[in-house]
């Protein structure tokens, strides 16, 4: 729940608010979420705004937010998001990029392969030994983790998809023309498959919606509500 009555609240007691409502008060200790790239900052176009502008706004917010912190703050973000049934990578916000590395205390860090980049940290930020930038990657928060818990394959796309693994799909279920549906996006078309068995990808035309490219597992086979 949302509450714009921070200042009340007792010792023992967690408040979660959005930025915006949390101006003017001020915590011993803040944890702030989400810092990701398309999250925070958003990257994304404003009616009458400027791509700068709009940049220099939410980097004014992320001053809003760290500042409310007396004593502690601590900052998360993910490292894979499940995004329309597909599990992808999460970049790191680039506000991180301006802290100042003598404020920020690190936990113990191992790395580990990726299938596209140079590397995964399993922490939070990751100094390079010369540069003085701070590198992106990494699980945000205090857990532990590897890569083997993910089926790692990269989609020729913009992005590598990270999936849980799971069994094979029959790709006669999904004939061009056939009728399917989606537990979110709802019914659509079958516009073409790709892949076999785990890898099977469905473009499917939801209508209004438009083109989805979804794994077959994530679809239900013979819908007839468009029919």
């Amino acid at each position: 729940a949302l509450s714009s009555t921070g200042d009340q609240t007792a010792e023992q007691q967690v408040v979660l608010m959005t930025i915006h409502i949390a101006k003017g008060l001020e915590w011993p200790v803040v944890f702030l979420t989400g810092l990701e790239d398309g999250l925070f900052p958003s990257l994304r176009e404003r009616d009458g705004q400027s791509e700068d502008a709009a940049m220099e706004e939410e980097r004014r917010l992320a001053y809003v937010a760290i500042t409310r912190a007396r004593e502690r703050l601590v900052m998360t973000h993910a490292r894979i998001r499940r995004v329309w049934g597909e599990m992808r990578p999460c970049t790191p916000s680039r506000f991180l990029d301006d802290l100042p590395p003598d404020c920020l205390a690190q936990p113990r860090q191992r790395t580990h392969a990726t299938a596209r980049g140079p590397r995964i940290v399993d922490g939070n930020w990751q100094p390079p030994a010369a540069s003085g930038q701070w590198k992106r990657g990494g699980r945000g928060g205090f857990g532990r983790g590897t890569g083997d818990d993910f089926d790692q394959r990269v989609q020729h796309d913009d992005e590598p998809v990270y999936r849980v693994d799971d069994g094979d799909q029959d790709r006669n279920q999904f004939a061009i023309g056939s009728t399917v549906a989606h537990s979110t996006l709802g019914p659509g078309r079958v516009v073409s498959v790709t892949g076999d068995g785990k890898d099977l990808k469905v473009v499917v035309d939801f209508g209004v919606i438009g083109q989805k490219t979804v794994y077959a597992r994530y679809l239900n086979a013979g819908d007839d509500s468009l029919n």
